[in-house]
């Protein structure tokens, strides 16, 4: 799908960013078992965005080297192939170092592409009550995937950027909202791209099913 030339409108302050950009939900568990979805909020400078949504980063080598943005329906690359049988060869990190130290590439993979970081604020202050969190003491928010326990996430996303755009941002190294070489786009003409849910489905309030013991509660 190319998503630039289908995409009618977007979210992002970049007005060129078609991307699509997913990660896992939070949730709360509340004392009696039933789960409430955490909402998003607004970063600093953010805080009028509708839903909350989240702030992207396309971290270059701070090295100052060269990197090459995203291809259309790619995500990483060796320079030749946009896909491999596994989904996962094409790419590679660095031979030593990080990406974010300028680490060498490996000679197969020649190609250096940019680093997403996702940096997402949920709003808590709704779940304060602490007669509404586990009666053991357990900290009551889990991942949709469940991960209790915080040490990771999990987050996707899709090319669609139109034309050039990435790789004008990358070469002249924008930062936040000074990139005269992109076009800008205010928060509130952000807000009117939403799109109505497909499914009809109420999740808050849903209790755990354990699918060893195959008991809905």
């Amino acid at each position: 799908m190319d998503i630039p030339s289908t995409a009618t409108c977007t979210t992002c302050t970049f007005a060129e960013d078609f991307s699509n950009y997913w990660t896992a939900v939070m949730f709360f568990r509340a004392r009696n078992g039933t789960y409430k979805r955490v909402q998003q909020k607004g970063n600093v400078y953010f805080e009028d965005s509708k839903g909350g949504g989240m702030t992207i980063y396309y971290i270059p080598s701070y090295q100052n080297t060269n990197v090459t943005a995203f291809k259309p329906l790619t995500y990483c690359w060796d320079g030749v192939n946009l896909d491999s049988p596994d989904h996962a060869s094409h790419v590679s990190y660095p031979e030593s170092g990080t990406f974010e130290e300028g680490g060498p590439c490996p000679a197969s993979h020649p190609v250096k592409i940019p680093q997403l970081f996702y940096e997402i604020v949920w709003d808590t202050t709704p779940f304060n009550d602490k007669s509404e969190w586990p009666e053991d003491g357990s900290q009551p928010f889990v991942w949709s995937y469940g991960d209790a326990t915080g040490f990771g996430n999990h987050g996707d996303y899709m090319f669609g950027w139109k034309g050039n755009a990435l790789q004008i941002a990358m070469d002249t190294n924008c930062n936040g909202f000074k990139c005269p070489e992109l076009q800008y786009q205010e928060i509130k003409e952000g807000n009117k791209c939403s799109v109505e849910p497909i499914v009809d489905e109420d999740i808050d309030g849903c209790k755990y099913f354990d699918r060893q013991k195959k008991v809905h509660s």
